[in-house]
């Protein structure tokens, strides 16, 4: 082992975006349009332009394109979602009670969101997106296929872990029902003749087309998408086949929240994809009143708001870190509690007698087959004391191999 001077973790500090746009607007830096973003503005300014556009062909030509050219400015003028709750400004989840059918209004995050997906597209390279539940990823991305296919004709791909979640009639967790759904609200002069089957829907005037596949170990290995959607990916037992299988598609969108172990974990750590993050405290009801807090337990820095407070209080830890704080390797079931792990850290913990690296001697062999991913991540710590030139002795390094994780 080779000493190094012992060097103090870094430490890390999340940042969230802002919750809302100034003076609630937002301008299109492709096409200078200002689109109210509040919902109330928002409603009258998409009843205005349809309004317009009902009988004066000048203006729909000049409408469509302006959403062929810019794909927020569609989806914040023309695409729709569907939401089933609102929260109280006290945190307090609540049902609605009006209509659920909402214009979808695109948050920060969201948008933020979109430009990680075309820097990604724009590069060549895959995106994966972490996120917290509930925080509009898929209905965005499928939001975007569709305007994919309908203005610029691509042919589109979604997946998820089983063939009920990408179309099954009737279920509106369905993939294919939120298609529906988006497509179906658009207006006639702008959706234009739409070809609907089973797993499949196309855009009869562009001939652009959405396709469903079943999580089979083959799905899009013909490469003929220019992007495809593999949603609750961590949920997919097969991800790593699959993975393999779709290189040679185009632009591959991993979404999904996190679980203890999967692949999903693996593609968002490889270094081989780009990574968009959708958090909670980013969420504009979610994070209200949130704040920036040392935790009592742990002592990181994390985020806190009236409706984090209530889901902790009411939420498996297992889960919350799983679904809400987007942190794997707190997702499953811990032997020890982090409090019983925190109190002998603090009773029986001392510095390292060395700290450093491992070298290997030209005539030790590594076997080739064994994955070493970055080594090592850490410095490694010797915490026994150290022998002496006199002393034989025989020094063990042992790793805990994760299941599923192909170490």
């Amino acid at each position: 082992m080779i000493q190094d001077a012992p060097k103090e973790a870094p430490e890390v500090l999340h940042v969230g975006a802002r919750l809302y746009y100034p003076g609630g607007n937002w301008t299109c830096s492709r096409t200078g349009m200002v689109v109210a973003m509040t919902p109330a503005r928002n409603a009258r300014q998409r009843a205005s332009i349809l309004a317009k556009c009902e009988n004066d062909l000048d203006a729909r030509k000049k409408v469509l394109a302006m959403c062929r050219r810019s794909f927020l400015v569609w989806l914040n003028l023309f695409a729709w979602t569907y939401v089933v709750y609102t929260i109280k400004p006290t945190g307090e989840r609540v049902a609605r009670m009006d209509s659920k059918d909402c214009p979808f209004v695109a948050w920060p995050c969201q948008e933020v969101a979109y430009e990680a997906l075309e820097a990604a597209r724009a590069r060549g390279r895959d995106l994966a997106i972490q996120k917290s539940r509930e925080m509009g990823a898929t209905w965005e991305v499928l939001a975007w296929m569709v305007w994919m296919s309908l203005f610029h004709g691509s042919p589109m791909g979604v997946a998820s872990r089983k063939a009920d979640l990408v179309d099954k009639s009737g279920d509106p967790d369905a993939l294919f029902t939120k298609i529906d759904y988006i497509v179906r609200r658009l207006p006639s002069w702008m959706r234009g003749k739409v070809s609907r089957k089973a797993m499949h829907v196309k855009f009869l005037d562009s001939g652009g087309t959405i396709d469903g596949e079943s999580t089979n170990d083959d799905a899009f290995r013909g490469g003929r998408k220019h992007a495809i959607l593999l949603d609750e990916a961590a949920a997919m037992p097969n991800l790593a086949a699959i993975d393999s299988a779709s290189k040679a598609a185009g632009l591959r969108i991993f979404v999904s929240t996190h679980e203890q172990v999967s692949w999903f974990l693996d593609i968002v750590t490889s270094g081989r994809v780009d990574v968009a993050t959708l958090a909670w405290w980013e969420h504009p009801d979610k994070g209200r009143g949130r704040r920036l807090i040392v935790d009592p337990e742990t002592g990181e820095h994390r985020w806190t708001s009236p409706w984090y407070e209530q889901e902790k209080a009411t939420t498996d830890p297992g889960s919350l870190a799983r679904n809400v704080d987007i942190k794997p390797g707190g997702a499953g079931s811990m032997v020890f509690s982090l409090s019983t792990l925190l109190m002998q850290e603090r009773t029986y913990g001392c510095a390292p007698y060395l700290v450093g690296h491992v070298d290997f001697a030209e005539q030790v062999q590594v076997d080739p087959a064994a994955r070493v991913g970055n080594w090592p991540v850490d410095r490694l710590e010797w915490f026994d004391e150290v022998p002496t030139e006199d002393e034989e002795a025989q020094l063990l390094l042992w790793c805990d191999l994760v299941e599923d994780m192909n170490l």
